[in-house]
C-alpha cells in the first residue's frame, strides 16, 4: 500500500496550487494540510485526491479516518474513474461484517451526492465553425508582424456576442497562447465578422489559428516540448506545464490534415506524441451532391467504403448507402471523416479528411479537464463557457468573467432579473466585456 500510494504523488496526472500543496505538504509530513487540499478538489471529480486521501486513511495517517472511510474513497475513486482504486477497494471489503460494508456504502453515496461537476470530462471542439452558422461577411485575421518575425504559432479561442442583425457586439477572449500575442489581431478580425439577420441575440464561440506555411511552426512546437520537458512535468503535476501540453497539442492538431476519433476507456500513454499519426497525406475528395452532416467511414486501400464507424450525424443519404462508394486519392486504408453543413449549397465542397485514433492524454481538453479538476482556475474559467456544471461552480465562485456570460444567457433566455443582478455585480468589478454587455442589455 506504501508503494502505491508514493506513485500515486508522484506521477499523479494533476495539476496547479491546490494539487501542488497537497503534495508538496504530504511530502513533508503535514497530513492534516495535506487532507484539506486533497479534500477541497472531491466536489470536482478528481480520482488521484480521492485515492490519496484513501490511502492517507487506510495507512494510519489520517487518524480522524476509519478503514469503511478508507474503502468508501477507493470506490470513489475508482467511480471518478482512478485505474487502480476498484481493485483495491474490493480486496479490502473482504475482510468487512455486513454492518461496515453497509457504512462503506452510505459513505460512498455521500461522496457522489457531493459532486458539483460532472464525472465525464468536457470536450472542448477543435473547429467552432462546424457548430456556427456560416457568416455571411468573415474577415481572416492578419498575422501579428511580431509574432511573424520571431516565428511564433499560436491560437485564440473567442467567446461572442451577436446581436439580432448578425452584428458581433461583444467579443471576450477565452483562451490563448502564447499568452495575449494574438489577442487583439483575433478581436479586431472577428468584430468585423456579420452573420444573416436572425432577430435573434446568440452566443457563439471561434478559433482563430495561427500558423506558418513553412512547416517551421510544427518542428518548433516539438522542440519546445522535448527541450522544456513539457510532456514530463505535466504528467509529473505541473499546473504551468498542462496548460502548455494542452495548448500545444490544440495547436499541432489544427495545422494537421486529420480528423480524431479519441479511444475512451483505453490505457493512457505513457510517452510524448511522436506525431507520426499525423503525417501529410494525400487530399482525398469525395463528390456526392445529396451529402448533410458528418461521418467517419472505413475504406481499402482504393478508397472505397466498406464500414461506417460513426453515422449518427449524417443527415443524408441514410448511412448505409454510403457503402461501397469511392472517395478519390486515397494512398492508403484507413478512416475518414467526411461532413458538410446541413445548410451548405450543393456547389460547397465536401471536407474529407483522413482520421487518427489516438489515447485520451492526446488530447488538449484531456490535460484542460484535469487542471480544472485540480482547482486550476484558469481551466475552470475556460469549461465553464463550454458545461453548464462548471458554470454554475464558477458564478458560485464569484468569478468575474462567468457571471458576466451567464448573466447575458440569463438575458437573452427571458431570465432577465437574474441575468441583470449577475451582469450589474460583474460590471461593477470594471470588466470590460460585462460593461459592453450591460450598455447592450440595459441601454
Amino acid at each position: 500500500m506504501r508503494y502505491l500510494l508514493i506513485l500515486a504523488l508522484l506521477f499523479s496526472v494533476t495539476s496547479k496550487a491546490d494539487m501542488i500543496e497537497a503534495l508538496r505538504a504530504y511530502e513533508e509530513k503535514d497530513f492534516v494540510k495535506a487532507k484539506a487540499e486533497f479534500a477541497d478538489l472531491l466536489p470536482l471529480g478528481n480520482d488521484i485526491a480521492a485515492y490519496n486521501l484513501a490511502a492517507m486513511a487506510h495507512l494510519g495517517q489520517d487518524t480522524a479516518s476509519t478503514e469503511t472511510e478508507a474503502i468508501a474513497l477507493f470506490k470513489f475513486a475508482a467511480f471518478l474513474g482512478h485505474p487502480n482504486a476498484g481493485k483495491l477497494a474490493e480486496k479490502l471489503s473482504l475482510k468487512l461484517s455486513d454492518e461496515q460494508k453497509t457504512q462503506v456504502e452510505t459513505k460512498f453515496k455521500l461522496l457522489q451526492e457531493q459532486l458539483q461537476i460532472a464525472v465525464e470530462p468536457i470536450e472542448v471542439p477543435a473547429d467552432f465553425s462546424f457548430i456556427n452558422p456560416i457568416p455571411v461577411r468573415a474577415r481572416a485575421a492578419e498575422y501579428p508582424f511580431q509574432a511573424k518575425e520571431a516565428g511564433l504559432s499560436g491560437f485564440n479561442i473567442l467567446r461572442y456576442l451577436v446581436d439580432g442583425e448578425g452584428k458581433v457586439q461583444v467579443v471576450d477572449v477565452l483562451h490563448s497562447y502564447p499568452k495575449e500575442r494574438f489577442d487583439y489581431a483575433s478581436v479586431k478580425a472577428l468584430r468585423k465578422w456579420r452573420y444573416e439577420a436572425t432577430g435573434e441575440t446568440r452566443i457563439m464561440h471561434m478559433q482563430f489559428i495561427y500558423i506558418l506555411d513553412d512547416g517551421a511552426s510544427f518542428n518548433k512546437a516539438i522542440r519546445l516540448m522535448d527541450e522544456g520537458k513539457i510532456w514530463d512535468y505535466a504528467m509529473l503535476g505541473s499546473a504551468d506545464h498542462q496548460q502548455a501540453m494542452g495548448s500545444l497539442l490544440y495547436i499541432m492538431h489544427n495545422q494537421s490534415d486529420y480528423k480524431f476519433l479519441i479511444e475512451r476507456g483505453g490505457d493512457l500513454a505513457l510517452q510524448r506524441p511522436d506525431f507520426s499519426y499525423i503525417e501529410p497525406r494525400m487530399t482525398p475528395q469525395f463528390r456526392l451532391k445529396a451529402l448533410r452532416g458528418i461521418a467517419i467511414v472505413r475504406t481499402d486501400d482504393q478508397g472505397v467504403i466498406h464500414e461506417i464507424v460513426q453515422g449518427s450525424e449524417l443527415i443524408s443519404p441514410k448511412a448505409n448507402e454510403l457503402l461501397k462508394m469511392q472517395i478519390e486519392k486515397v494512398d492508403r486504408a484507413g478512416l475518414f471523416f467526411i461532413g458538410r453543413l446541413p445548410d451548405a449549397p450543393d456547389y460547397e465542397k465536401i471536407v474529407v479528411t483522413p482520421v487518427a485514433k489516438i489515447p485520451q492524454n492526446y488530447t488538449a481538453s484531456y490535460w484542460w479537464n484535469l487542471a480544472a479538476r485540480s482547482g486550476d482556475e484558469k481551466a475552470q474559467r475556460f469549461l465553464a463557457a463550454f458545461d453548464d456544471k462548471w458554470r454554475e461552480y464558477m458564478v458560485s465562485k464569484g468569478d468575474v468573467s462567468s457571471m458576466t456570460w451567464q448573466g447575458a444567457s440569463y438575458i437573452i433566455d427571458g431570465n432577465i432579473k437574474e441575468g441583470n443582478r449577475l451582469l450589474n455585480k460583474a460590471a461593477e468589478t470594471g470588466y470590460r466585456s460585462a460593461q459592453e454587455l450591460k450598455a447592450f442589455f440595459q441601454p
